[in-house]
């Protein structure tokens, strides 16, 4: 680190790095689990909130579209705690995300959030809808999800270290 730079600088920077990545790879692997504790993992298109606040302070908000008779539904309405994991394969670089979900109840945010998804899906996939929409599995539904801890690792940097030399994290308060 710099001399004249600040810890708070380099925390900054961070959770700007981290910010831009999931804006730039909005499709990443979504983990739940089941009530008798069987892991469920699915790939997903997310949004990540249009207004960055440098200090995250309830702005660091991703959401996700899916179907209500889906088995992430069934565990995410038994317990909220999820992970999802964003990968990009150029740069070695992955994102850990530690969240709660919670289901988007009101109207235009949950419209707003099958917008981005769709928007999402057709930037990545050459112009395709997404996967979800074409499940029979019920109707749409939205998830907003509140990241607890988010860690990144660009590994095309790491020349080697120990996983705290390797990762940068961002805390969240709950």
């Amino acid at each position: 680190m710099d001399s004249n730079q600040h810890p708070e600088d380099s925390s900054e920077k961070n959770k700007l790095k981290i910010y831009t990545f999931l804006e730039e790879n909005p499709v990443g692997v979504l983990s739940t689990v089941s009530s008798d504790g069987k892991p469920h993992a699915v790939v997903i298109y997310f949004t990540i909130n249009d207004i960055f606040d440098i200090t995250f302070t309830n702005a660091f908000d991703m959401t996700f579209t899916t179907k209500e008779g889906t088995k992430k539904v069934r565990n995410l309405k038994q317990n909220d705690h999820v992970m999802l994991i964003v990968f990009d394969t150029l740069t070695q670089t992955t994102v850990q995300i530690t969240a709660i979900a919670h289901i988007i109840t009101d109207a235009a945010e949950k419209e707003q959030a099958l917008r981005e998804t769709n928007r999402a899906s057709l930037t990545t996939s050459h112009g395709r809808i997404p996967p979800i929409v074409k499940l029979s599995a019920g109707n749409l539904m939205a998830f907003k999800l509140k990241p607890v801890r988010i860690k990144m690792a660009v590994f095309k940097d790491a020349i080697s270290g120990t996983y705290n030399e390797i990762y940068e994290t961002v805390e969240f308060g709950m």
